[in-house]
């Protein structure tokens, strides 16, 4: 295992001063009653070193967090998804009154809650709630320790995306080989005989959640509030990765590694056998395939190689910025690039669409068509598609909703599933509606879209 040393020189003064502006502001210059802890998620996927990271925040006192193994007590996904919850909860409908029910009480009578009902002036806001809670919790936290500044949590994408207008979050992107997390996942469950991964969800599952991940840290990149680690870098030159912990938040360990957790968490002899182990062993090809070719533009920011890089070619991409692309036309907008990576859609029509023509174009068997989807007011998209002699119809139509929490989000539409799909289409469109209330006129930002095929390959068209 490599050496990750006591990293004292860590809170230096020329490098407290590139801290972050969040830092700064919450954690050293706000009065007393104000106070709040300064968020830090730690987004990954499960298997990708989440763990580990988490052990080396703990070695910073000023970091609050449960240091029980696994390090997976989620307070603030809790309190963040209660103060989501509580404002859009209806007194009027029974059926969506949260029930709290207490053996204490003389009577079973259920506590209603909701705001902004028919019968009631009460309103509140998800970011008021959050922020009361947050700096209630924060004050009594720091009375047992007062040198605490931050609060640190592994957290799915929602809690970094739904934090970021309302408390001064940091988030931690941890990102790892998919073949070699794969693995990992899957020798994890029989480890502890349990189904507790998504890898027995299936690759695709898996990369699409990477693939979200990887979206969203290219949103935030730039923002001062993110940090990018990769999983090999933090085994291999853990002095690097842990440089950028210095740098966002001041990290300043005031103890070693505890490495007892190893021996409970680890599938390898030593975590430097964990890199590359999808070469010595084997993955079945039909997941090999998806953690292969889906997540291309992950794979080449960090430099993970293929196994078959010829089966790149089975995926289609369309890149929505590109100029004079025959494949593609956005009927009724006006459009722009923005970014220099996405394409913005000012819709000047109800009408307007992303059309796609094949053409000439082969295509192995389609599972999926995914679309990137940066920022949009829109709730629901429609994926319709016609061959040469057909017109468009509800028989040929898909129905692809956004979580509402994705500030990034990838639309899946499950083609294969479809009995009336055809890779031979001649022509198809991508089309959408507005939530209830949101202004017509305000734009979408796309970036591409993804042809995945069957894993088990199948004929091209």
């Amino acid at each position: 295992m490599p050496d990750t040393k006591d990293v004292d020189t860590i809170a230096k003064p020329a490098v407290r001063q590139h801290q972050s502006q969040s830092y700064l502001e919450y954690a050293d210059c706000t009065s007393p009653e104000s106070f709040m802890l300064t968020p830090i998620a730690l987004v990954g996927v499960g298997r990708s070193g989440t763990t580990l990271v988490m052990a080396h925040l703990g070695r910073d006192e000023r970091i609050l967090f449960d240091r029980t193994y696994a390090f997976e007590t989620r307070l603030l996904s809790f309190v963040a998804k209660f103060c989501q919850t509580l404002p859009v909860v209806p007194l009027y409908k029974p059926e969506m009154i949260i029930r709290a029910m207490s053996e204490s009480l003389p009577e079973k009578q259920p506590f209603c809650l909701g705001s902004g009902t028919r019968s009631t002036d009460l309103k509140f806001s998800e970011k008021q709630l959050l922020q009361t809670l947050w700096r209630s919790i924060s004050l009594s936290s720091r009375e047992n320790n007062q040198d605490a500044h931050f609060y640190a949590e592994k957290t799915s994408l929602w809690l970094s995306q739904f934090l970021q207008d309302k408390l001064p979050v940091t988030t931690i992107f941890l990102f790892r080989d998919p073949k070699d997390v794969f693995l990992s996942q899957i020798a994890f469950s029989e480890k502890i005989q349990s189904r507790a991964f998504q890898a027995n969800q299936g690759a695709l599952e898996l990369v699409y959640d990477i693939c979200c991940m990887f979206e969203e840290m290219l949103v935030q990149e730039h923002s001062g509030r993110s940090i990018t680690i990769k999983y090999e870098d933090m085994v291999t030159h853990p002095e690097n990765a842990l440089t950028e912990l210095q740098k966002s938040i001041g990290w300043k360990p005031s103890a070693a590694l505890d490495r007892e957790f190893y021996d409970k968490h680890r599938t390898t002899k030593d975590p430097s056998a964990s890199i590359g182990r999808w070469k010595s062993e084997k993955i079945d090809s039909k997941d090999l395939l998806y953690l292969d070719i889906v997540p291309t533009e992950m794979m080449e920011r960090f430099d993970y190689s293929q196994s078959k890089p010829e089966d790149s070619e089975r995926l289609w991409k369309i890149n929505l910025t590109e100029d004079h692309n025959p494949h593609f036309r956005i009927d009724e907008a006006d459009l722009s690039i923005e970014s220099g990576d996405s394409l913005r859609i000012l819709s000047t029509s109800p009408a307007t669409s992303i059309v796609i023509t094949r053409g000439e174009r082969k295509l192995d068997k389609v599972a999926e068509i995914w679309l990137c989807v940066r920022q949009t007011a829109i709730s629901n998209f429609a994926l319709y598609w016609r061959q040469a002699e057909q017109s468009f119809g509800d028989d040929r139509v898909i129905v692809a909703q956004r979580e509402l929490l994705k500030q990034t989000g990838i639309l899946r539409f499950k083609v294969g599933d479809h009995p009336a799909w055809s890779e031979q289409f001649a022509e198809l469109f991508i089309s959408g509606w507005h939530q209830p209330g949101a202004a017509e006129q305000q734009p979408s930002v796309v970036r591409w879209i993804k042809f995945v095929p069957e894993s088990d390959g199948g004929k091209q068209i």
